[in-house]
């Protein structure tokens, strides 16, 4: 992996800033990894995953109406992993139990936004969501076209019942 030194360098200034932040992966969309400061953590796949889970938290949240993405946090027994936008890429931060997520969504989204303007030749980072198109959801041969929403969203058929039946 050959990381630009600049960006490994606010990688790390993470995990020295916030103590309880035990990994910093910075992941393409499409999972593959950019850069990495996790002692210790295979980030290949940490990188794959970060593009994977943001990509379902950005349906979610469309789905729902509710805007851009800000972050997608996993709350786990042991710690958690928040992925924040950064430009083209995502951010991926592992953190220990008991971290305060407030900070860490300061210096998350900060980070990010430095890390988008860096990494992307100082074009600022976007958070608006690409919606899927309803071209993405062919529909098989023989069957009928997958109804669409307004926005082009796949939406689902009603279930039609016989009378008398639940």
């Amino acid at each position: 992996m050959d990381a630009d030194p600049t960006v490994l360098g606010e990688l790390h200034g993470l995990r020295r800033r916030l103590p309880t932040v035990s990994g910093v992966v910075l992941a393409t969309v499409d999972g593959l990894l950019v850069a990495s400061d996790a002692p210790g953590i295979n980030a290949e796949p940490i990188a794959a995953l970060a593009a994977t889970s943001f990509g379902l938290a950005l349906q979610f949240a469309h789905s729902a109406g509710h805007g851009p993405v800000q972050e997608s946090v996993i709350q786990a027994a042991g710690g958690l992993v928040a992925i924040y936008p950064a430009g083209n890429t995502l951010l991926a931060v592992l953190a220990q139990h008991g971290t305060d997520t407030g900070l860490l969504h300061g210096e998350g989204r900060a980070l990010a936004h430095r890390i988008g303007v860096l990494h992307d030749g100082g074009r600022e980072w976007e958070s608006t969501p690409t919606a899927p198109t309803s071209d993405r959801c062919s529909p098989r041969p023989g069957r009928m076209p997958m109804p669409t929403s307004p926005a082009g969203l796949p939406m689902r058929r009603p279930i039609l019942r016989p009378p008398g039946r639940p």
